[in-house]
C-alpha cells in the first residue's frame, strides 16, 4: 500500500515534545498559558472507499467513548474533490496534559490498533495535524 500513516512512533514523538521543550530551555519550565489544543486527522479513501472510512472512523469513535475518551467530531465531505480529503475526524483537548493522555490510552488499545489496521487497508494516506488554539 502506498501513501502516508501515522505510526504508533510517530505519535509517541508528539508525547515528548514537551519534555524537549524542557530541555530546550536548559532544563527550566517554560511558563506558557494553557492553550486548547486541537487534533485533526484527514482520511484520504481509495477509489470506492470513503463510505467505509467514514463508518470505520464512526466505530472508531465508539471505541474512544468506551476507552473514556470524547468521541471528538467525524465530518464527511459534500461534492467531489482531487485535493480535500474524504473524512476528517477532529477532537479538541483542554490542554497538552489531556491531549497526551489520550494519545497513550489509544496507542495502549489493542482494540484502537485494530481499528487503525482496518483504516490502513481503506485509504490512501492520511494526515494528522495538532493546532494550538489560544
Amino acid at each position: 500500500m502506498s501513501g502516508i500513516w501515522i505510526s504508533a512512533a510517530t505519535i509517541a514523538r508528539f508525547a515528548v515534545a514537551g519534555s524537549l521543550m524542557m530541555l530546550m530551555a536548559g532544563g527550566q519550565s517554560v511558563p506558557k498559558v494553557s492553550s486548547t489544543i486541537v487534533e485533526q486527522t484527514s482520511y484520504f479513501a481509495l477509489p470506492g472507499k470513503a463510505e467505509e472510512v467514514y463508518r470505520v472512523r464512526l466505530h472508531a469513535c465508539d471505541i474512544l467513548e468506551k476507552l473514556g475518551l470524547p468521541r471528538g467530531h467525524v465530518l464527511r465531505r459534500q461534492g467531489s474533490s482531487e485535493t480535500l480529503p474524504d473524512v476528517m475526524w477532529l477532537m479538541e483537548y483542554p490542554d497538552e496534559a489531556a491531549h497526551q493522555r489520550s494519545l497513550k490510552i489509544r496507542l495502549d488499545s489493542p482494540e484502537f490498533k485494530a481499528v487503525r489496521d482496518e483504516m490502513k487497508t481503506l485509504i490512501s494516506h492520511a494526515d494528522l495535524g495538532i493546532w494550538e488554539q489560544n
